[in-house]
Parts: structure tokens; sequence; C-alpha cells
């Protein structure tokens, strides 16, 4: 899959939320934010506006406006651990300006995360427009739809080392097997 997205490297976990769920562990503290936009997935909406908020006190700050940047500025600030886009979102359908807002994420010194579970790499490659962490629920398009479930963070081999040896080991939701041998 790294080969695949362009990255250096990659590390699975169980599902997509639990690679999501090792963002938030390994970027961000109590009382630090993500910025994103709302019309991402349900079940990571839930995850990075709700439970993130009660298990690790981080704000989720959902831009007004994902068409325009100046609405990404306006919610990014020093708290801000990393910008994150789902492109095309789910179920939607929608795209955004994935290159305007990893440049905005980068001149204010912030990653940008590109969920990218929908296009899959044979549409978009999001590492190719800026973008510093590709993620994927391996559930949805790797192996059939939902036929085995997994997630997967594709990045520098630097990001993949530090998130496999801390979150992956600290947070479990290992990728099971059986379900690693169905994508092979």
């Amino acid at each position: 899959f790294a080969a695949l997205e362009g990255g250096e490297a990659a590390v699975t976990f169980a599902t997509g939320n639990a690679a999501h769920n090792a963002l938030i562990a390994h970027f961000c503290s109590p009382g630090d934010n993500i910025v994103l936009h709302g019309d991402i997935y349900g079940g990571t909406g839930h995850l990075v506006g709700h439970r993130s908020k009660l298990t690790s006190s981080v704000e989720a700050r959902f831009v007004e406006d994902p068409t325009d940047l100046d609405s990404w500025r306006a919610c990014i600030n020093e708290k801000t651990q990393f910008v994150f886009v789902e492109a095309p979102t789910n179920p939607h359908g929608r795209v955004y300006d994935i290159p305007g807002i990893a440049a905005l994420a980068h001149e204010l010194g912030k990653p940008l995360v590109v969920d990218s579970t929908i296009a899959t790499p044979i549409i978009m490659r999001p590492l190719e427009l800026g973008a510093d962490i590709v993620s994927h629920s391996l559930s949805k398009n790797a192996a059939g739809f939902s036929q085995a479930m997994g997630g997967i963070l594709v990045g520098s081999r630097e990001f993949v080392v530090l998130v496999y040896k801390n979150e992956l080991r600290d947070l479990g939701g290992r990728l099971a097997r059986m379900d690693a041998w169905l994508w092979g």
C-alpha cells in the first residue's frame, strides 16, 4: 500500500477508526485540537467529534465552509495538531482542494492527513497533492466491501516507525492475520 500511495512506509490496524485513533494519540495531548470538515464518514466524525473529547480532551474544530481556504485558516491555531480531510467524502462524494489545504496547513506548520478510502490509490494519491499522511479503511475497497476489516496509515518511514513502536503497541488495534491474508 505504501508503494501504491507513493509513501515510504505503512502501518496497518484492525480498522480505519483504530488508525484514526492512533493519529489522535500520536499527535494530540489534552487541550489540543484537530481541524476537519463536517461531512466525513460517520464513524470518524463520532470518534473525532465526540469520543476523543471525552477520552482525551481533544477538540474537533469543524470548518464552516470546506470549499473556502479562509474557513480552514480561521479554525487552525497554536493548539491544532493536524488538519484532516476526507476525499472523496463518504457518503456524499465531495472532493476539496487538497493542494490548497496542504499548502495552508504547511504554511501554518501543521501536517495534513487525508482519508482517501473511497478514492483508493487508483484514483487519487494524496501524498502527491501535498498530504503528509494518508489513511484508508481497508474494509471498504481493499478486499471487496467488508470482506475483511482493516485500516492503514501511509507516510514517511519516521512517522510509521514511531506509530508502530508507540501507538500500535500501546493501544492495540493490530490487524488480524486472517484479514491481512484476505487482502494478499
